[in-house]
């Protein structure tokens, strides 16, 4: 069975994250208004994850320290990376006129020939390091013009915590702290 956005609770399944924003874009309302966008990301099946024409990276652009099922998978991760980008990139551009604040991360990494001859999330034992790429994920907070001058205080905070670690678990304070929750 092919993962389509990770939720079979979903009225509508697509095939693609940038489905998802087509379909559900980010609305204006007179209130605050929270939208939280649950994205399949790279999760697993890397080639399924996006559409031919974010297909950049190739096989061979990992040779010569990569090669076969390792250089292809790598490409099919690395393309996946891309498309998501791009679609964080097309959020931000129609944000970007809004008093308006996105926090991306993920729930997870994915080890891609990182440490050793495996891909994927592996259950048990874990090389030293690899801990690092399993679970030190990117936490990315953008804020429009907007938001920037009508919360200046929210920026510096952001600003001072920038460089300290943080859990996923922590994250939702934040989130609802942003949003005026």
């Amino acid at each position: 069975v092919k993962e389509q956005n990770l939720n079979r609770l979903n009225s509508h399944i697509y095939s693609y994250d940038g489905d998802i924003f087509e379909n559900h874009p980010p609305k204006e309302y007179s209130l605050k208004n929270l939208i939280i966008y649950h994205l399949i990301g790279n999760h697993m099946i890397y080639s399924e994850r996006y559409p031919h024409e974010y297909a950049v990276f190739k096989a061979e652009d990992y040779a010569p320290l990569y090669s076969g099922e390792a250089a292809e998978k790598m490409a099919h991760y690395d393309n996946a990376t891309h498309y998501t980008d791009s679609l964080l990139n097309k959020l931000i551009n129609k944000l970007s006129t809004k008093n308006a604040v996105l926090v991306y991360t993920s729930d997870h990494g994915d080890e891609v020939y990182d440490y050793r001859d495996s891909w994927g999330r592996s259950q048990g034992e874990h090389p030293v390091g690899s801990d690092k790429v399993l679970h030190e994920v990117p936490l990315y907070v953008w804020a429009s013009e907007k938001f920037r001058a009508k919360h200046p205080g929210v920026m510096d905070s952001l600003r001072a915590n920038a460089d300290k670690p943080i859990y996923n678990t922590d994250i939702s304070h934040t989130i609802l702290e942003l949003a005026g929750i």
